[in-house]
């Protein structure tokens, strides 16, 4: 069985110059999810865990919730 990823993200206030921002986003799906890619800017451009990109940077944790 297969289910589309939904994603669960609160909201978050940040502008262009805050530094150290945390945005969490909780993604489900059937099979599970196996990577993330953050768009940083208007042009579309693309950070995948760990990667750098001038002051933009990306750090993910991974959690397995198991539905109770």
């Amino acid at each position: 069985m297969t289910d589309a990823p939904k994603l669960n993200c609160p909201s978050v206030g940040a502008s262009v110059t805050d530094t150290n921002v945390c945005v969490r986003c909780d993604v489900n799906g059937k099979p599970r999810p196996t990577s993330t890619l953050w768009v940083v800017d208007g042009n579309g451009t693309a950070l995948a865990e760990g990667q750098v990109l001038d002051d933009y940077w990306t750090f993910s944790t991974v959690r397995n919730n198991t539905p109770q």
